[in-house]
C-alpha cells in the first residue's frame, strides 16, 4: 500500500458546475494531459483519499475512473495534446512532487 506509482484519472461529468469543481480539485493533484484526463503520483492510500474526496462531488450520472499505470507503459499519442512529449508524461523532471 505504500509503493508510490503513477495513476491515470479520467472523468466525464454531466453538470457544468460539478465539472468545474472536479477539474479544479484534480488540477491541484496531478498533471493535466487532456481535457478530462490527468496523471497523478502517489501510493494507494493517497488515491483512495482522492477517490473519497471526488465521491463527495460527483453524482450517479457522472463517471470517474482511476487506473494504475504500469511501471513500463506502452503509449502512443496522436494530435497536438496538452503534453508535448513522453518525457513530461513519464519522466520526473517536471513532476510536482508532494
Amino acid at each position: 500500500m505504500s509503493a508510490t506509482r503513477r495513476w491515470l484519472l479520467a472523468y466525464d461529468i454531466a453538470d457544468r458546475y460539478r465539472l468545474g469543481k472536479v477539474y479544479r480539485f484534480v488540477k491541484g493533484e496531478g498533471i493535466h494531459l487532456q481535457y478530462s484526463v490527468f496523471v497523478l503520483e502517489g501510493d494507494l492510500r493517497r488515491m483512495l483519499k482522492i477517490a473519497h474526496q471526488l465521491q463527495a462531488i460527483v453524482r450517479k450520472e457522472d463517471d470517474v475512473r482511476i487506473y494504475a499505470i504500469p511501471a513500463n507503459p506502452w503509449w502512443r499519442g496522436f494530435g497536438p495534446g496538452l503534453v508535448p512529449t513522453a518525457a513530461e508524461l513519464f519522466g520526473l523532471d517536471q513532476w510536482p512532487h508532494r
